[in-house]
């Protein structure tokens, strides 16, 4: 029983021994491609609003199925009423995505179906993929580019009702704020400790809007 342990053991360290070697030669391709691959990353503004996409497959699928949890645990009929524990149910699931490409030496894009597959997804992924599904389950929404004071650029999602505005920020330590109006949501907003300092651009399927100096 020990030796079988044993080997065991030592099966699991060889293999791990050779992702680790896999994930070492796939990032010197990347990076040895790197021009090439961010060349062909670089994003048009009609390509950009194509991303928050409420009807991709991927999406609808995780809509139904918060929708189906939501009836299970409550016992209710899912209805217009309820989109605001919806949302926030959504906001929870994709803030729980694991974190990748940080480390990255290369610009991407990953399709709601990418990120579903792998469990994780960048800053970006994140917020277009909870812009999809927020838009699917009913709110208005839209990803918002800002910078804090540091002068980091930081992607988050902008929901406006007939009550209040809420930003949801899923890129982990994942948080949320809420205003009147989006002035005041967005001063509310901090970035490990930076907060908001002005806003870049804002976009959905159907707007893009740049904001001036």
């Amino acid at each position: 029983m020990l030796q079988e342990a044993e080997q065991q053991n030592k099966d699991l360290q060889a293999n791990l021994k050779q992702c680790r070697l896999q994930v070492k030669a796939m990032k010197k391709v990347i990076a040895k491609y790197s021009d090439e691959i961010n060349s062909f990353e670089v994003k048009t503004i009609p390509e950009l609003k194509a991303f928050v996409n409420p009807e991709d497959a991927a999406v609808k699928k995780v809509a139904e199925k918060l929708k189906v949890e939501f009836q299970n645990k409550s016992g209710k009929e899912y209805a217009a009423q309820f989109l605001p524990v919806l949302s926030l149910a959504a906001f929870h699931f994709v803030s729980s995505l694991e974190v990748i490409g940080a480390d990255l030496p290369v610009s991407f894009w990953f399709t709601p179906s990418d990120v579903l597959e792998l469990g994780a997804a960048d800053a970006f992924d994140r917020v277009i993929f909870l812009c999809s599904l927020l838009t699917n389950l009913g709110e208005s929404a839209k990803v918002h580019v800002l910078e804090v004071e540091s002068g980091i650029r930081h992607p988050v999602v902008i929901t406006q009702n007939a009550e209040k505005i809420v930003l949801y920020d899923p890129f982990p330590p994942a948080n949320y704020v809420s205003g009147e109006t989006q002035a005041e949501a967005l001063s509310k907003f901090s970035l490990a400790g930076k907060p908001y300092k002005k806003s870049l651009f804002e976009f959905n399927a159907v707007n893009y809007e740049e904001f001036g100096e």
